[in-house]
């Protein structure tokens, strides 16, 4: 694909806001993207997949980097937008942190392992990967200092568990790591955010140090129905 124009991937259709058409186009390359993954696509071979001309394909990015880097950036953005919905629809600080997280596990749940790689290997969706990342897990540490501060959550400190967080993602969407322990990226979101999860809840002080309580039922039940509802509304 030739570069046409000097537009940025961020600028590139979304500007002239998508017709039904550029719409479905980009829908389709999201789904072809997470099912088979993209950086070993021509651009011959993706008009071929979506039945469509090299010509439409111009019009949604100017060069096949800059259709990579769009399409994954379009589907970061939905799920950052998705994340939010549900905090906000939320009843309690409980159910916003695992709306906004269960967003995610969505959202990758048909990321398969090429994709995974691809989106590693590229370094301008790698950065995006980063930076959506770094967004939302700012977004996360709001959620904890504003359920701490009403004394839904334990006193842990909201800023140390985000940079543990974003360092933990970073490990996550590494697809050696996810081989080595045989994981699924939805899942591998899932295992972490289980965790953050149930050490927000309050500490039964009665309760023996040496014996866990188990995991939050409740927050295990919450968390299955964001999941169900933002599989609806995908």
């Amino acid at each position: 694909m030739q570069r046409q124009a000097q537009s940025s991937p961020s600028g590139a259709g979304a500007a002239r806001g998508p017709s039904a058409r550029l719409e479905r186009l980009y829908e389709e390359l999201e789904h072809l993207f997470l099912r088979e993954g993209f950086l070993h696509f021509r651009t011959e071979e993706l008009a071929r997949h979506l039945r469509c001309s090299k010509r439409a394909l111009y019009q949604i990015a100017p060069s096949r980097e800059d259709l990579f880097e769009l399409v994954v950036e379009r589907w970061l953005a939905k799920l950052r937008r998705a994340g939010a919905e549900a905090a906000a629809q939320a009843s309690d600080p409980l159910a916003e942190v695992t709306g906004y997280l269960g967003a995610a596990i969505v959202a990758t749940r048909n990321a398969g392992p090429q994709f995974v790689r691809d989106l590693s290997r590229f370094p301008a969706t790698y950065r995006r990967l980063m930076s959506h990342q770094r967004e939302r897990i700012a977004g996360l540490e709001r959620l904890i200092e504003r359920g701490t501060t009403r004394g839904n959550f334990r006193g842990v400190h909201a800023k140390l568990l985000a940079e543990v967080m974003l360092n933990a993602v970073a490990q996550i969407v590494d697809p050696e790591l996810l081989a080595r322990v045989g994981l699924t990226m939805s899942q591998a979101f899932a295992e972490l955010y289980d965790i953050v999860e149930h050490g927000l809840l309050p500490r039964d002080e009665g309760a023996p140090r040496r014996t866990p309580a188990p995991p939050s039922r409740v927050a295990r039940r919450r968390r299955r129905s964001a999941e169900r509802a933002l599989s609806a509304r995908g």
